[in-house]
């Protein structure tokens, strides 16, 4: 009787020093930190009174610690958790709606060859832009390009060989301007720039990339059965529709900084 009648005590001290406590919006009742079960923990909690000793510590376990257990113990992962959709949690809201087009390179060629039969018309068109990558303005808020030759020769390459080549991003936003212009960020490209730069050098002769026997070969020395085959290769377009500067800007961004670069000793082929 007197080892309950001892630990009650102790119970009543750890409440009021929890009671006391202070967060960073102010004082907390000690009641709104438990739930059902922690309250109904704490009421049976109970010393065996044969090893009860007077300087015995009690041992506090906080339903913080308690909940954060319960959200990381699961090991079956569950799709739908059932909790009620009155909740205040929301997460980052949708902003541009992206559609997926699954083209060939074939559709960036014949934009170069418009483009590159005339280059003033385009520049007309597109005042804003500083420059073209297979045909597409971009916008003076993006880089330049960056890629060695070495990158560009390996994506070049990734396409001979079929590999996935994943999307490039364009606004298929417009609007016109005084004298028939186009409007800043009309039908640019916002992702892609370093691989589109890459094809359209490549296709305009700058560099050449191995054959099947390793010998480099440039574009121009290509016959047409292997450039169809090339230009069949499937390179998907990603496309948005905004004349909100600030909202791709913040896309570009999203794109542009999410990679963490490979280093040499994490390559997987010699």
């Amino acid at each position: 009787m007197v080892a309950d009648q001892h630990l009650a005590i102790c119970y009543l001290i750890e409440i009021k020093q929890l009671v006391n406590v202070r967060f960073q919006n102010g004082p907390c009742s000690f009641f709104a930190l438990l739930n059902a079960s922690d309250m109904l923990s704490l009421r049976h909690r109970r010393r065996p009174q044969n090893n009860f000793s007077r300087n015995a510590q009690v041992v506090w376990i906080s339903p913080f610690s308690k909940r954060q257990s319960m959200l990381t113990s699961n090991a079956v992962f569950q799709r739908l958790s059932g909790a009620d959709e009155s909740g205040s949690v929301r997460m980052p809201q949708k902003q541009l709606d992206a559609t997926l087009y699954m083209f060939q390179v074939d559709m960036l060629a014949v934009n170069l060859e418009a483009y590159s039969a005339d280059p003033a018309r385009a520049r007309a068109k597109y005042p804003w832009a500083t420059r073209f990558a297979m045909g597409h303005p971009l916008a003076p808020w993006q880089r330049s390009a960056v890629w060695t030759e070495e990158q560009q020769v390996r994506f070049i390459t990734s396409i001979w060989m079929g590999s996935d080549l994943g999307s490039y991003l364009v606004n298929g936003w417009y609007e016109f301007a005084e004298g028939g212009a186009y409007e800043l960020n009309s039908e640019g490209l916002l992702d892609g720039q370093q691989r589109l730069t890459a094809l359209e050098g490549y296709l305009l002769g700058t560099f050449g990339v191995p054959d099947a026997d390793g010998c480099v070969r440039y574009w121009a020395e290509v016959g047409d059965k292997e450039r169809k085959r090339f230009l069949a290769m499937p390179f998907a377009q990603a496309r948005v529709h905004s004349g909100d500067e600030a909202a791709l800007r913040k896309v570009y961004d999203l794109r542009a900084f999410g990679g963490t670069p490979h280093t040499e000793d994490q390559r997987a082929s010699m």
